[in-house]
């Protein structure tokens, strides 16, 4: 080969190295670009939701065919329950939305549906330090979590039961034979009952002859608080006046 034919074939050569370096160098700063908008992308997907909206529908997919016996009712009739208390618990996640865009330190979210299936375990007798754990709350907010889900219940639900008419003991029962409607027992209840200690921080001696009487088994000063739901799982009737210590046969008996 002549010298100018080596000088053409170095000078081609030279030329598809260097578009080769340019093509290289186009595709890593297209990855790098795709990888950024879907790091953006992902971003404001998570600011979108929230962190825990995300981990709530982990939960939900780790529960699976659990979830009634888990949170006491199903998933259908957990979601009709969030939707009728969302208004009042919905802020706590958008101000917590808002407080990652700022990047202040330590904050995450808590969505609707967490908050609920917090305070629901909690009633069903579940420790704060297994649900603390479970949902990565800590305990202050664990016990704000419970006290805005009742403020919720309150603002939002009333009681639904009516045992004065035929019309209405027909319709609870019919409730919970929709509810349960294998079980033979089902017919003719209207409703299913339970009992909870609500601590109390100390009932007055100015006020309270017999202040012992409300200090419970458990320990602590509570009233002896009795509910019943029906097969809607909506609470029918609530009884608030008995002390901690009394026997829950003995505060039903003076309902």
């Amino acid at each position: 080969m002549t010298g100018s034919g080596r000088t053409v074939a170095n000078t081609h050569r030279l030329r598809v190295s260097r578009h080769a370096e340019a093509t290289r160098r186009r595709l890593a700063v297209t990855a790098l670009l795709a990888s950024s908008l879907l790091a953006l992308r992902c971003t404001a997907e998570y600011r979108s939701r929230a962190y825990d909206r995300m981990s709530w529908d982990a939960e939900v997919t780790r529960v699976g065919a659990d979830f009634r016996r888990t949170y006491r009712m199903g998933l259908t009739e957990f979601r009709g329950l969030v939707d009728v208390l969302r208004p009042s618990l919905t802020h706590v996640e958008v101000q917590a939305v808002r407080r990652h865009g700022r990047r202040e330190p330590g904050k995450r979210s808590v969505c609707p549906e967490t908050q609920v299936a917090v305070a629901l375990l909690f009633f069903a007798g579940g420790s704060y330090l297994g649900l603390t754990k479970i949902y990565m709350l800590q305990k202050t907010a664990f016990y704000d979590t419970v006290r805005r889900v009742v403020g919720a219940v309150y603002a939002h639900m009333t009681l639904a039961g009516d045992f004065e008419s035929e019309q209405g003991r027909s319709a609870l029962a019919a409730s919970f034979r929709r509810a349960l409607p294998i079980n033979p027992l089902a017919d003719g209840v209207i409703g299913a009952l339970d009992g909870i200690a609500i601590r109390l921080a100390g009932p007055p001696a100015s006020s309270i002859l017999t202040p012992a009487e409300f200090y419970s088994r458990k320990r602590f000063f509570a009233l002896n608080v009795q509910a019943i739901c029906d097969g809607d799982t909506r609470f029918i009737y609530v009884a608030t006046g008995a002390p901690g210590s009394m026997h829950d046969s003995a505060a039903w008996a003076q309902t």
